[in-house]
């Protein structure tokens, strides 16, 4: 099942595993969300374009595979706030 553009699902329930789809590199488990999981960087927002805000309250985080490094995903989040996990409901 496809997640996202470069994150899908393979099996179902307690056997669900998430890869990459651009290489195929197994991220996690059913266990744990694949975002605990993958090699991740915060960056002032202002990475995200020139019309975005330079304010420091809020930061860029892009989430990268650990195998071929193409980033999976990203948020926009206040420094320190928890990492936004989807939630998969069959």
């Amino acid at each position: 099942m496809r997640l996202s553009e470069y994150v899908e699902g393979i099996g179902t329930g307690k056997k669900l595993r998430i890869r990459c789809r651009s290489c195929r590199k197994f991220l996690s488990d059913s266990r744990r969300h694949w975002k605990e999981k993958v090699p991740h960087k915060e960056y002032p927002l202002k990475r995200a374009g020139s019309l975005m805000s330079a304010s420091t309250k809020y930061v860029l985080r892009e989430f990268y595979c650990p195998s071929c490094r193409i980033l999976l995903d990203s948020e926009v989040v206040e420094p320190g706030e928890p990492f936004l996990l989807d939630e998969l409901k069959s």
